[in-house]
């Protein structure tokens, strides 16, 4: 039958449905759907142009909590901070954020950490044949949480597999019957503000991006990957190479390399440009570019799939 492999997000403990074998998902003619799905849970959610405009307004003109609304109650911007903090749904931030004039100005900003951005989080594409995980992907009291968590509510082998499948939430799932009843009951402007917040904006993809492994403090440049194959791939088929796991090498694949060992499985990433790599990036430590060396692989990987002639030679 094959392994069969899904994406884990295990700090949101969300993950997807299976996908099928690595040779049906991974070396795509052209950019993945599934690599690009992943790239885009990894971009930066931003507001909406005309949205960005109102909060700068809303900012420049918000008081203090007590006078702006919020009655008697004089809540610090300190424990309102906190609040947002500790929520991560963007629903709930939304909700909270339209209620008040200083709560969107203190708020707003909360939206990025909502559940869907996936940014500095542990990720890994795992095999329903796995019997490890990559070393130091979760510390000894995660790993005994999680095996008293799977002893106690799953039933069968367990392995991360089968926990995700058990446990984790869907990675696409869509807003509760709460949600949407908040939803019925919002007036006209409160509906076109929730949807500004819960809808943001994303970049499109471009030669800027810098695909960052925060574990190992390595990075793949999008340039770079566009002079050596073209629009063959992006950064997201680049990842999704990277953090396939599981203890057997069946992938379905005439790949005869450790795919499924994975150099970047469960680490964390982040994209970025290459000004925040030598900015604010360089307080993490050193950086070391590996894109050509990830390269290497990545081209034997779609070459054992689609000829010695690729990208030159493609069929599409």
């Amino acid at each position: 039958m094959g392994q069969y492999w899904k994406i884990v997000n295990f700090d949101k403990r969300v993950a997807t449905y299976s996908q099928g074998k690595v040779g049906e998902f991974l070396p795509e003619g052209g950019p993945g759907r599934l690599a690009g799905w992943l790239l885009f849970r990894l971009q930066r959610p931003q507001l909406q142009p005309h949205t960005k405009k109102l909060t700068e307004t809303i900012i420049q003109n918000a008081k203090g909590p007590q006078d702006a609304g919020l009655g008697y109650l004089g809540i610090a911007v300190e424990l309102i901070e906190a609040i947002f903090a500790r929520i991560d749904d963007t629903h709930d931030v939304a909700c909270l954020c339209i209620a008040n004039k200083t709560l969107w100005a203190i708020g707003h900003k909360y939206i990025k950490d909502a559940k869907g951005h996936w940014e500095g989080d542990r990720i890994i594409c795992v095999g329903d044949y796995v019997g490890d995980l990559p070393e130091d992907m979760l510390s000894p009291a995660e790993m005994e949480e999680l095996r008293q968590e799977a002893e106690e509510y799953c039933r069968g082998y367990l392995n991360l597999y089968n926990i995700a499948e058990e446990l984790f939430s869907d990675a696409d799932s869509l807003p509760t019957t709460r949600e949407d009843q908040r939803v019925r009951e919002m007036s006209h402007i409160e509906y076109e503000l929730y949807q500004d917040l819960t809808e943001p904006y994303y970049e499109d993809y471009n030669d800027g991006w810098v695909l960052c492994n925060l574990s190992k403090l390595q990075y793949v440049r999008a340039d770079t990957v566009r002079e050596m194959v073209g629009d063959a791939l992006e950064l997201g088929d680049v990842l999704l190479s990277q953090i396939c796991w599981s203890t057997d090498p069946s992938i379905s694949m005439a790949y005869n390399g450790d795919l499924h060992r994975g150099a970047w499985a469960g680490n964390r990433f982040l994209l970025a440009t290459m000004d925040e790599v030598n900015g604010a990036l360089r307080e993490k430590g050193t950086w070391t570019d590996v894109t050509k060396v990830v390269m290497k692989q990545v081209a034997e990987i779609w070459r054992s799939e689609h000829g010695r002639g690729w990208p030159e030679e493609r069929a599409w």
